[in-house]
């Protein structure tokens, strides 16, 4: 997606100065803004898809942070509601374009099983079901496309983006081999990159689905890759 307009602020008219220099290659109106962003966002109206920033926030005192967060959340577009179908169709227009391994057959079979058996649900409802089944909180770890990897932890357990393992408390169960930090990570980003490949050899043999080669990876037993 095309970035359409960037307004970006900032105290030091150097920054700004490299930034004006580093944003040449947007082709949509910039707009930059010496000046602190707590009033900057006070005083803008105008919403927007995205609010980054990078190396400011710790400049900011606990309530100047909370107001922060409320500010951005007033300038934050926000999403319209889709019906199951239309987010199904929209999923079919983007396989059509993207998944260039498989035939106009191949593609027209995928998006007839996608439309009439595929119940995809958003992350919010899945994290409740799951915290309604005895989970605990759960995150994305990796992304493609449409697609993600989610991690569900046990009640209890902190989840984190780095998925942090506790790696005493894991050496002290007997008898029991456990994953260190590094092999989950691992196990993490050789999913991820399986994401799309999968679901290409899913679509592809759909009668086979059941019976996929069952790669044993280290420390994988919490994780899981949706396919929608």
């Amino acid at each position: 997606m095309a970035v359409q307009r960037y307004k970006g602020v900032d105290l030091s008219e150097s920054a700004l100065a490299l930034a004006a220099e580093n944003l040449k290659a947007l082709s949509c109106p910039v707009e930059l803004a010496c000046r602190d962003i707590l009033a900057a966002l006070a005083a803008d109206s105008a919403l927007y898809d995205v609010v980054y920033t990078s190396f400011a926030l710790h400049h900011l005192s606990t309530e100047q942070k909370a107001e922060f967060f409320r500010r951005v959340a007033q300038r934050l577009e926000k999403e319209e509601d889709e019906s199951l179908p239309v987010y199904l169709r929209r999923y079919c227009d983007w396989l059509r374009s993207d998944w260039s391994a498989l035939d106009a057959e191949e593609k027209a079979s995928a998006c007839d099983h996608i439309l009439n058996n595929d119940r995809p649900e958003t992350f919010s409802v899945l994290r409740a079901l799951a915290q309604a089944a005895g989970l605990g909180d759960a995150v994305a770890v990796a992304r493609y496309g449409w697609h993600r990897v989610l991690c569900f932890r046990r009640r209890g357990e902190e989840t984190s983006p780095d998925l942090a393992i506790d790696r005493a408390r894991r050496a002290s169960a007997a008898g029991s081999r456990r994953a260190t930090s590094n092999e989950r990570d691992n196990a993490v980003g050789l999913i991820a990159k399986r994401v799309r490949s999968r679901c290409l050899k899913l679509c592809r043999r759909p009668r086979q689905a059941g019976v996929q080669d069952k790669e044993q990876i280290p420390g994988a037993e919490l994780l899981g890759y949706l396919c929608h």
